[in-house]
């Protein structure tokens, strides 16, 4: 079997992929609307015929959500915009071929619970505005690709198309993030350090990106001996773009990412990773303090989460059953819980732990079905790692649990979900634990 590149084990399909790519990528830069929509049409047509590849095309150019493309006064970002047209494209093909079809996983009870939080949520909320377009970008949409997903993809090794374009396009954000460091644009110079971007406007959540993609490349590098020297280089750019984010969660998240990934490989892996963590983060110290980087060696940043949590707490309190609402917190935090001490940064849009905001932007039911789904997908994954062959499929299944766990890692401190991108590469995890088939 002919293979290409990050494709690792596809069928070398370079006309496929590249005409999709090339409708995107007209539909974003032609400024006619006539054309951008043509280009559009163009994007389905080939959908029609290779749903696996408009999937892609939705994971390749989840960074550039915050860039939408406005038609008709309504703005509407890369990946949304794939996601819808292949979401059509599968429909068409469902009415005429009868080859896709939706299909019931093993998640839906979970997934049943969670839009029904969803929903309940839109009770307690101040601002429906708000709260309407986060359940459609971060609850239906990323559902729905879900879905699509399975549909599409049923085994793992139809996902490798997906991986390709997750891969592809982490790899070119992490060369701009690169790019912006050396040159010292579009980066922000702050406690002592200079963090790069992306096309982000935090650091955070480009580490929060990255700490999805870097587990991947660095478990292909563990069991696709093939693509080992590819991947490792990647995963050496991944990581490279990762500590110049200057996250500290990002870097404690990589590390569980990096733990759970050896532990997965060997005992003796775990071992040494184990103790060149160690010695890497005592290194990182002795240049901190040599250095005075207030960013590494600052208390600030824990005094702020500490002042958040406690302001998420009360709110919780008052809120212990439906929640705030999707998208509320900031107003809620501004006008009435905010710390007399934390008056310098007002403007904080979420409680930087996962589990308050699932259970502050979706009620406690929301948290009930946020546990359900990842206790159901740890224990697909870890059961399927066990019969899936040598080879990407592993790598596939080791690569999910691990940046799940890292992102859980990251996310106690952080966000770690509601995000656009976090939400689908969240539900892309899911359909890979979906497909998996654990031994019985």
């Amino acid at each position: 079997m002919k293979t290409t590149g990050l494709l690792i084990g596809v069928p070398a399909t370079p006309l496929w992929a590249g005409g999709i790519a090339g409708a995107l990528l007209l539909y974003a830069l032609l400024p006619q609307p006539a054309l951008a929509l043509a280009a559009a049409a163009g994007f389905a047509v080939l959908a029609y015929q290779r749903p696996a590849l408009g999937l892609a095309a939705v994971l390749a150019t989840l960074p550039t959500y915050y860039f939408p493309r406005e038609l008709g006064g309504l703005a509407i970002s890369l990946p949304e915009t794939a996601l819808l047209l292949t979401a059509g494209a599968c429909a068409a093909r469902w009415l005429r071929r009868r080859d896709l079809a939706p299909r019931a996983t093993r998640f839906d009870p979970w997934v049943a619970l969670l839009l029904g939080a969803a929903l309940l949520s839109l009770l307690p909320t101040e601002y429906v505005k708000l709260s309407l377009r986060s359940l459609r970008t971060l609850i239906l949409e990323p559902v729905l690709f879900y879905y699509l997903v399975a549909a599409v993809c049923p085994t793992l090794g139809r996902m490798r198309p997906l991986l390709a374009g997750f891969l592809g396009g982490a790899a070119a954000i992490s060369l701009l993030a690169v790019a912006q460091a050396v040159a010292n644009v579009n980066t922000v110079q702050v406690e002592g350090v200079r963090r790069a971007l992306g096309l982000y406007p935090s650091p955070n959540q480009l580490a929060l990106y990255l700490g999805y993609a870097l587990p991947f490349a660095v478990s292909l590098a563990l069991w696709v001996r093939a693509a080992r020297r590819w991947c490792a280089a990647l995963a050496g750019l991944l990581a490279l773009a990762l500590v110049l984010t200057f996250s500290v969660g990002g870097w404690l998240g990589a590390g569980a990412s990096l733990l759970v990934l050896a532990a997965l490989f060997s005992r003796r892996a775990l071992a040494l990773t184990a103790a060149a963590g160690t010695m890497a983060g005592a290194a990182a110290l002795l240049v901190a303090a040599r250095l005075g980087i207030e960013r590494v060696l600052s208390g600030t940043t824990a005094t702020f989460r500490v002042q958040i949590w406690t302001a998420a707490l009360a709110m919780l309190r008052d809120h212990p059953l439906l929640g705030i609402g999707l998208d509320n917190f900031l107003y809620r935090y501004q006008l009435q819980y905010i710390l007399p001490e934390a008056w310098a940064e007002p403007n904080i849009s979420h409680p930087h732990n996962w589990v308050l905001q699932f259970w502050l932007e979706l009620g406690f039911l929301g948290l009930v079905a946020a546990l359900g789904l990842l206790g159901r997908f740890a224990w697909l994954a870890v059961h399927g790692l066990r019969a899936a062959p040598a080879g990407v499929e592993r790598a596939l299944l080791a690569g999910a649990l691990a940046s799940v766990a890292g992102v859980l890692v990251h996310g106690a401190l952080d966000n770690s979900y509601f995000l656009v991108d976090l939400a689908v590469l969240f539900w892309w995890q899911m359909a890979i634990a979906a497909a998996a088939r654990p031994r019985t």
